[in-house]
């Protein structure tokens, strides 16, 4: 998870290569444990934590760029063209259709 994670931010600006499966789930999966803990303890903190929430959410404008990337990378291994990131403007079933190619195998 460690190594995907840090991946993740090594390769926040590559648009052309490929992240395989595991790798894009690991990455996911971190992200989402940092948003987690992170809410749980803005919950724990109350209103001390309003510096805190600010962090939380620099945090998340930039990481905005490294997962489109990723995802984008995750498609292109799926054998699907990047422009089907845009099938996550579909209201309400275009991120699941997402979802979806994102977990289809590797094409290669």
């Amino acid at each position: 998870m460690i190594y995907a994670y840090l991946d993740f931010w090594r390769r926040a600006f590559d648009f052309a290569g490929r992240s395989d499966r595991p790798d894009y789930w690991w990455a996911v999966f971190a992200n989402m444990l940092i948003a987690v803990l992170s809410l749980i303890f803005l919950l724990m903190v109350g209103e001390e934590a309003a510096p805190l929430l600010s962090l939380i959410q620099i945090y998340g404008f930039f990481t905005i760029i490294p997962n489109l990337s990723l995802s984008i990378r995750r498609l292109r291994d799926a054998g699907y063209h990047w422009a089907f990131i845009f099938v996550s403007f579909i209201p309400v079933i275009g991120n699941f259709i997402l979802l979806f190619l994102h977990c289809q195998p590797s094409e290669y």
